[in-house]
């Protein structure tokens, strides 16, 4: 559990919906490293600045959901992704290794950056999750959540990645 610090701002989508897809991609245009968990992913726009923040140098490192990922419009976007990623990377994934039910969904949708900055809530990464499903997503930047967040993100890739490599796209 963590209290976070600062200014948190609070999206109720659909009605925030334009503004909330900023936030969330936003978080890829900082210069930082940038981690991003996400359950269900088929916004292109998403996609695409993840393509052009790892063209500019920026490591971004995905960790989905594998029922998802494995979903007839996903599993196209999430291979083209994994094989245009020079510095980054994509690690497919289930509930991992500190779930009651290890083979259960990944079901977290967030990402942030080495700084602090964070964007997460209900909202899965796509057209309908923002703009047409009540959903609830919310940013702030806290670098001590990121901190720790990110070492439970790293716990959960290597883990995907020992366990579960039948999951994992090759470039």
């Amino acid at each position: 559990m963590k209290i976070l610090n600062g200014l948190i701002v609070a999206y109720s989508l659909p009605e925030d919906a334009v503004a909330a897809e900023a936030a969330f991609i936003g978080v890829l245009n900082s210069e930082h490293e940038t981690y991003l968990e996400m359950y269900g992913n088929t916004l292109i726009d998403l996609y695409t600045a993840i393509k052009k923040a790892d063209s500019e140098g920026i490591v971004v490192h995905c960790l989905f959901d594998h029922t998802q990922s494995c979903g007839p419009t996903e599993k196209a976007l999430v291979i083209d992704l994994v094989n245009s990623l020079k510095n980054g990377s994509v690690v497919i994934t289930t509930a991992g290794p500190d779930a009651e039910s290890k083979s259960q969904i990944a079901h977290r949708k967030r990402i942030m950056d080495v700084s602090g900055n964070t964007c997460f809530g209900s909202v899965n990464a796509s057209h309908d999750g923002f703009h047409s499903q009540t959903n609830d997503m919310i940013s702030f930047n806290d670098p001590d959540y990121v901190n720790a967040a990110i070492e439970r993100f790293k716990t959960r890739r290597e883990w995907a990645l020992t366990n579960h490599p039948e999951y994992q796209i090759k470039p």
